[in-house]
C-alpha cells in the first residue's frame, strides 16, 4: 500500500479517478496528500488539511489544460493551465458541488472542461454514496469530533 492510500480521503479521490478513467479522461497527474503548508485561506492547521490535485495538461485537452484541487476545507476548485502546466491568472474558480460530490457528476464537469466546453452548473449535484464512511475516517484520522458536533 502506498502512503497516500492511508489517508482517509483516498477512497473518495480513487472513486473520482475511476469514473474519470471510465470516461476516457483520466488526469495525467493525480496526487492525494495531507497538506504540509498552512494555506492562506485554510480553516484548519496544515497538518490536518486533506487535499488532492488532478491535472490534465494541454495534450489531454482541447485548448488549455485544466487543474483541479480538492481540499476538505475548501471543496473542489478548477483552474486553467497554459504551456508548462502553469496556472493562468484569474482562472481559479470553485466548482460548486458538495464537498464529497458524486464522482459521476464531477466526471460530467471534467469531460466538458477537457473538451473546451462550458460545464453544466454543479449546484444540484448529489453527494457520493461513500461520503459518510469517509467523514468517519477523517474524524478518526484527526482524533477529534467534527466541528459543530
Amino acid at each position: 500500500m502506498r502512503p497516500e492510500e492511508l489517508l482517509p480521503h483516498a477512497p473518495y479521490i480513487a472513486a473520482v479517478d475511476r469514473e474519470l478513467a471510465a470516461r476516457g479522461i483520466p488526469p495525467g497527474r493525480l496526487w492525494t496528500y495531507g497538506a504540509a503548508y498552512p494555506g492562506q485561506h485554510a480553516t484548519r492547521p496544515a497538518q490536518q488539511r486533506l487535499c488532492a490535485l488532478l491535472e490534465w495538461d494541454r495534450s489531454r485537452c482541447t485548448g488549455l489544460g485544466v487543474t483541479w484541487h480538492w481540499g476538505d476545507d475548501t471543496g473542489w476548485r478548477s483552474a486553467r493551465t497554459g504551456r508548462g502546466g502553469r496556472r493562468l491568472a484569474d482562472t481559479t474558480r470553485p466548482l460548486g458541488p458538495p464537498l464529497y460530490a458524486d464522482p459521476v457528476a464531477l466526471a460530467d464537469v471534467a469531460q466538458a472542461l477537457v473538451r473546451g466546453q462550458r460545464p453544466v452548473p454543479c449546484d444540484q449535484v448529489g453527494e457520493w454514496s461513500g461520503a459518510a464512511q469517509v467523514r468517519r475516517a477523517v474524524v478518526a484520522f484527526r482524533g477529534a469530533p467534527p466541528a459543530g458536533a
